[in-house]
């Protein structure tokens, strides 16, 4: 059987984390009043999203990937900003086009030069989160 990134990051997160994990929790509305449900809640204030992120063939790949992401972390950063509870999001992404301007996006962060409230989100490849989940440098301590 092969398995999805999604359920591969589920099966890390709940071998390295146990109990502190909770998975489809309600965390929220969205900016349109919808309900809002996390796909990961760590220690009832850290939420982690999965994305993936497919190009139309239409369309710039690197240009629709960024919208994409930006519309993905306007709606979680409003909740995260909306919920006393939650103190962070991470947005893990998996990236299919590859592009150097979503790589530059992701890395260094930009969403936050365009949201006041941006810090509240970050943005982290699939790959390094599990790293750090499996390291056991997830969740960060709070200073």
């Amino acid at each position: 059987m092969t398995r999805t990134n999604k359920q591969l990051l589920e099966q890390i997160l709940k071998d390295y984390l146990g109990e502190r994990v909770r998975a489809n929790v309600f965390v929220g509305t969205d900016l349109f009043g919808e309900a809002y449900n996390a796909q990961f809640l760590i220690d009832q204030s850290v939420v982690v999203q999965y994305l993936r992120i497919r190009p139309s063939k239409s369309l710039s790949p690197s240009v629709l990937s960024v919208k994409e992401l930006m519309h993905h972390i306007v709606m979680l950063s409003s909740v995260v900003s909306q919920n006393p509870v939650l103190d962070k999001a991470y947005l893990v992404i998996i990236e299919s086009s590859g592009s150097e301007h979503l790589k530059d996006f992701i890395r260094n962060q930009r969403h936050v030069e365009h949201l006041t409230n941006g810090k509240v989100i970050e943005l982290i490849e699939f790959t390094r989160f599990t790293n750090m989940v499996v390291s056991g440098k997830f969740p960060p301590k709070s200073s």
